[in-house]
């Protein structure tokens, strides 16, 4: 089985699609710090089904989707997919491929699947447990996890081991199987309290279910007689409605007739009014043709007024322009003669300017002779000086081979003197070490004997530990039987509190007033009776029987609040309760004297409202219920007080027995048949009393305890400060063997190095020699080329002046070149101005020529406006003559239509006086019809709701009988009432007793069955858990010795020697026992893990791991920088051991050492292109080792 295919997205920092293809053997994952490395494993651990946050470095579960980045923003969901070949069907699933999967949404919402089938968290468990990639898997190991290991409790490696061997499913099993028999046993007692309150419950049910029956009989008698007596009532309504409807149909064809003749008159009413209309459109229309007509004279003669205006500024127009015209002919004629003047200037100044041109251009090509000969003598001056330059190199050369040299030479003169002084040290160190090797000789005997003092007082501290937990399991068992029994009390106590609360017991009546109390619905009730009173131990069923129902009787505080209560009973329909107001109770106490003598008698216990303990706000009620109650011994006792006195008191014994004020005896045997709520109150309180006592016996035991506890805590710590001292004389002894070793080692070292040194010395000597001969070779050598080098010297400085003189002359004629070029650009300004100056004489008299063809044309259009306004004037003087006709004649028109409209106003007026009166009559038969259908209409609603009635209560037709007589009505109301007073005596009737009783019955009969079921199913949860336990312990024995030995070879191949073993503590439960490591490194004796280099720990953690899975191989393994603590020694044997594994076993490992990133066939890198967001890059070995050749 192999881990095929990991698919990543949304993942923490992996916000995009990422797939990564695994090889079988190893592969290595690598990348610089805080770029996602460790969330692949947190990914491959989450898909797993790891549910615990934290392990995967989170805080809530949302925190493993991608948060979003400076580019990207966050998503929504995350989900990674894990394919696994599963060709040798190594896990129990019918795919030879099979892909899990885990979605997780922003919302909360999370999603687990088995190739693609939804599937429960608990499901996958199941899957993977027992091939060691479950919760306490040894497949994934990060480097925390090496330390937890290390350092935890010895339980975690059991489960470690447990996982490998697959006995962790049984763990699962057992602790399952333990919460079940729990949960059942809760379940037992529930079921036991539920059983208790049906049976107390049964008989008053009962009862209610009698009388509801009676109440069905008596209603389906009272039914029948009152259907014929309502159908005969809707027989009279339907006959009476018909008569009414007749006489409505009268007085409607009457109000017809009369709308009629009203019609015609509003016809003709109608086409006056008509014709009124037509006449006063017409009228407006004229009035507004008149107003028309006076705005457009207005307008005619504002036109004119405009057009002089327009003529006037004509004529002024034309004036100006002739002035401007005579203006700009002078103008022209002076600027002419400006740019005659101005074009001479010009002719004279461009003359100058080409002289000077020519001057200009003579020096430039003298200049260009003088650059040619400076640029050759330069050429020759930087050959001749190169060749100094290349003497002189070589003289610095030899000068410095020659300083070298002679620093060797000074060098090995010093190494020399070193030599001979290192020899002679050496020879002094060997002296003293002799001398401190036989000092830690007799230090190590010393230890010795220690050691031996040491290991007799341990086994004497062990014996007595051993007693210890023996007493310890002895009060562990009698704690958990007293809890227990707490827990039992208490659901009890739970059980009659729920009772209390939903008032089981008290009538319907009292339970309503009680609620609109605590409700505060009703004001100035104080409670129950029952509840009131403190009954002294041993009277209580003495009070109940001289109580009865009184001890549901109500206290109120005044005859007020009594009365809004029972107003409430009787608008909610909830039956009857008895009040007793305060204020309103008439109380007959005894006289003392009477007391005195009744109280003389023995064996009395004494009166009520004295013995009944009770606030003194309430009093006068208990007073009237209790003041004439005498408690007795017995009932003889009571006979004895009632013959020989004349009181009336009520005598009531402890039993239960009583004798009334007129003699009556009510005694026998009580049958507990329910529990009432005072006996409920009673039970409370002794559970109270019980479990206090339970929580003293706990608390008692816990001190017991805790003292054991103690004694065992100093026993296992004087027990590890014994066994740390051994550690402590083992460390020692182990240094000073190690400093006798190294003493050793040192001396066979100082030997060695004294024949290195005088070997290294007479070399030394040689090389002295040699050098010497050089240094005086370069020497001579150096003189030559001193002699060269001067010659050349003297002929380059001649070049240099003869370069000076050339570049002398050039400066000259440079300047004088430079002068000549500013005379020519001043001369080229002066020309420019000349130039602009002629251009503006030009435009200027062109634009004096333009200014008097303006002026031509402003004079022409301004005749031609004058010629155009005197027209207007004249077409608007004809027009406003025309207009003053129209208006007269609209003037007369209107005056004649004015009083033609008030002529026909006085018709229409005439005819709506005619109309007045039938409008009346008409009123007055509405009047008559609204009267008649309102009787109409209280009938309809009448018979609607005796309808209605008869529907509700029957639910059929009405049937057609013939009606009762007065006799026969008389004899029915009677029936009916005499039936309403026998259902009314039965008082508050629950029809849903019935069934309510059928069904508690039912579920009496079931919940006994469930009761037996209960036990059984605990019985056999329990020999269950026993196969479990004992099948848990074989498997664990035999697996463990495999283990041991596997861990024994694999630590032995690891570490080329030594020794190690898994050791478990027998002290404690088999099933609960830890595993401890002990090693004994090569040359070394045994040694506990904390004693151990860091590098020894790590290795010894990762041969534990290894070994697991030699024993039982994983489908793959997950390193996640474990080899980080490793030196490179021990680096090595982890990478070594690490390939001969991945032969048969997929590893995937996180790394950052080269030894174990040289030992990967496929290099995964991770980076972080964009800030936030992982990135994956593959490299297959072979294929790149291919390529390179």
């Amino acid at each position: 089985m192999l881990l095929k295919r990991l698919e990543i997205k949304g993942f923490k920092t992996f916000a995009d699609t990422t797939e990564i293809s695994l090889k079988p053997g190893i592969n290595v994952i690598v990348g610089p710090n805080g770029c996602g490395k460790s969330n692949i494993v947190d990914a491959i651990r989450w898909v797993l089904g790891e549910s615990n946050i934290r392990n995967l470095r989170g805080e809530k579960n949302e925190d493993v989707i991608f948060n979003g980045s400076d580019k990207k923003r966050p998503l929504s969901m995350a989900t990674v997919q894990l394919t696994i070949d599963n060709a040798e069907n190594s896990l129990p699933i019918d795919y030879t491929e099979v892909t899990m999967g885990r979605k997780v949404f922003r919302s909360g919402e999370s999603e687990f699947a088995i190739n693609k089938s939804k599937v429960r968290l608990k499901d996958m468990s199941n899957l993977f447990a027992g091939t060691g990639l479950g919760k306490k898997g040894y497949s994934i190991i990060s480097q925390g996890e090496l330390e937890q290991v290390l350092n935890g409790q010895g339980f975690d490696r059991r489960l470690i081991l447990e996982e490998a061997s697959g006995i962790i499913k049984y763990r699962y099993q057992r602790d399952e199987a333990q919460k079940r028999i729990m949960s059942t046993q809760n379940d037992i007692i529930r079921v036991s309290d539920i059983l208790q309150e049906l049976e107390a419950r049964k008989e008053d049910l009962g009862q209610k279910a009698e009388k509801a029956k009676t109440y069905i009989e008596l209603s389906e008698k009272h039914q029948q007689l009152e259907k014929k007596f309502l159908s005969h009532q809707i027989k009279n309504s339907k006959e009476t409605l018909k008569e009414k409807k007749e006489s409505l149909l009268v007085i409607e064809n009457t109000i017809k007739s009369k709308y009629d003749i009203l019609q015609e008159h509003q016809e003709m009413l109608l086409n006056m009014e008509k014709d009124l209309e037509e006449k006063r459109k017409s009228f407006n229309k004229a009035k507004e043709k008149k107003h028309e007509l006076e705005n457009m004279i207005n307008n005619c003669k504002a036109d004119i007024n405009l057009s002089n205006e327009r003529l006037n500024n004509s004529c002024e127009r034309q004036n100006n322009a002739e002035e401007e015209k005579t203006k700009y002919s002078v103008l022209i004629e002076k600027v002419a003669l400006d740019l005659e003047s101005a074009e001479n200037d010009y002719s004279t100044e461009e003359q100058k300017y080409f002289n000077l041109k020519s001057k200009l251009d003579n020096l430039t090509e003298e200049i260009k002779d003088l650059e040619i000969k400076i640029n050759n003598k330069n050429d020759k001056f930087e050959y001749e000086k190169n060749q100094v330059f290349d003497i002189l190199n070589k003289e610095t050369e030899i000068k410095n081979k020659i300083t070298k040299s002679e620093e060797e030479a000074k060098r090995l003169n010093d190494k020399k003197q070193r030599l001979k002084k290192n020899i002679y040290d050496l020879e002094e160190k060997q002296k003293n070490l002799l001398e401190s090797q036989e000092n830690i000789k007799s230090k190590i005997k010393v230890e010795d004997q220690k050691r031996e003092k040491v290991n007799q007082n341990i086994i004497k501290l062990k014996s007595s530990r051993d007693e210890i937990v023996a007493e310890l399991n002895i009060v562990k068992d009698t704690e958990q039987d007293l809890n227990s029994q707490n827990n039992r009390l208490n659901t009890k106590l739970l059980t009659l509190q729920d009772m209390d609360k939903n008032f089981v017991g008290y009538s319907e009546g009292v339970k309503a007033i009680i609620k609109a109390k605590n409700k505060k619905e009703i004001i100035g009730l104080i409670d129950v009776i029952g509840n009131l009173i403190d009954v002294p131990n041993g009277l209580e069923l003495a009070v109940e029987t001289v109580a009865g129902r009184s001890l549901e009787n109500v206290v109120a505080q005044d005859s007020n609040a009594a009365k809004q209560a029972i107003k409430f009973l009787k608008a909610n329909n909830s039956g009857r309760v008895t009040f007793l107001p305060l204020d309103n109770l008439r109380v007959r106490p005894l006289p003392n004297e009477a007391i005195k003598k009744l109280m003389s008698y023995p064996k009395v216990i004494g009166l009520g409202s004295t013995l009944i303990k009770h606030k003194a706000s309430y009093a006068k009620a208990i007073q009237y219920l209790f003041g004439r109650v005498l408690f007795v011994e017995d009932i003889n006792t009571g006979m004895d007080i009632f013959k020989n006195t004349n009181y009336a008191v009520k005598i009531v014994s402890k039993e239960g027995d009583l004798i009334t004020v007129s003699g009556a005896l009510t005694g026998g045997n009580h049958k507990k048949s329910k529990v009432s709520p005072f006996q409920r109150k009673k039970e409370q309180k002794e559970i109270n009393e019980l479990m206090t006592k339970c929580k003293a016996q706990i608390e008692t035991n816990n001190s017991k305890k805790q003292e054991l506890l103690s004694r065992l805590s100093e026993i296992d710590e004087e027990l590890t400060n014994t066994k740390n001292s051994i550690n402590e004389i083992d460390f020692l002894l182990e240094i000073k063997n190690n400093e006798k070793l190294k003493l050793k080692q040192d001396i066979n070292n100082i030997v060695q190095d004294k024949q290195v040194k005088l070997q290294e010395l007479k070399s030394t000597q040689n090389n002295i020699n040699h050098i010497t001969k050089i240094i005086d070779e370069l020497k001579d050598e150096y003189k030559i080329r001193i002699n060269e080098s001067q010659g050349l010297t003297e002929h380059i400085e001649e070049l240099k002046q003869e370069i000076n003189d050339y570049k002398s002359n050039y400066e000259i004629i440079k300047e004088r070149k430079l002068s000549l070029a500013e005379q020519i650009e001043m001369k080229s300004k002066e020309l420019s101005i000349l130039q602009k100056n002629i251009t503006q004489y030009k435009e200027l008299k062109s634009s004096y020529k333009q200014s008097i063809e303006k002026a031509n044309e402003t004079y022409t259009k301004s005749t031609d406006e004058i010629n155009k306004q005197m027209v207007k004037i004249n077409k608007h003087n004809k027009e406003l003559k025309e207009y003053h006709e129209h208006l007269k004649q609209y003037t007369a028109y209107i005056e004649k239509q004015e009083q033609n409209i008030k002529n026909i106003y006085k018709t229409v007026n005439d005819k709506k006086e005619e109309i007045d009166p039938l409008n009346k009559e008409i009123k007055y038969y509405e009047n008559q019809k609204q009267n008649i259908k309102i009787k109409v209409a209280k009938l309809e609603n009448e018979l609607e709701y005796l309808t209605n009635n008869w529907e509700n209560k029957f639910k059929n037709d009405i049937p057609i009988q013939d009606g009762l007589n007065a006799k026969e009505i008389k004899e029915y109301s009677l029936l009916l009432k005499n039936l309403e007073i026998e259902l009314e005596n039965l008082g508050l009737v629950d029809v849903a007793a019935i069934d309510e009783y059928k069904e508690l019955i039912e579920r009496y009969d079931f919940l006994i069955k469930q009761y037996n079921d209960l036990n059984n199913a605990k019985d056999s949860l329990k020999n269950l858990l026993k196969e479990n336990e004992k099948l848990m312990n074989n498997s664990f024995k035999h697996f463990l010795k495999q283990a041991n030995e596997s861990f024994r070879q694999t630590f032995i191949e690891i570490f080329n020697g030594g020794d190690a073993s898994l050791n478990i503590d027998l002290n404690e439960n088999l099933l609960e026992a830890g595993i401890d490591i002990v090693v004994k490194m090569p040359g070394k004796r045994n040694q506990p893990l904390n004693l151990l280099s860091g590098g020894e720990r790590a290795l010894t953690c990762i041969a534990f791991i290894f070994s697991l899975l030699r024993l039982k191989p994983a489908p793959f393994c997950l390193l996640d920088e474990i080899d980080s603590a490793l030196d490179e020694t021990n680096l090595l044997r982890f990478s070594n051991f690490l390939q001969k594994m991945s032969t048969t076993i997929q590893f995937i490992v996180i790394t950052h050492r080269q030894a174990t990133i040289e030992a990967g066939k496929m290099i995964y890198g991770i980076t972080m292109p964009e800030e936030g967001v992982s990135s994956v890059y593959s490299l297959d070995i072979s294929s790149a080792q291919d390529i390179a050749g």
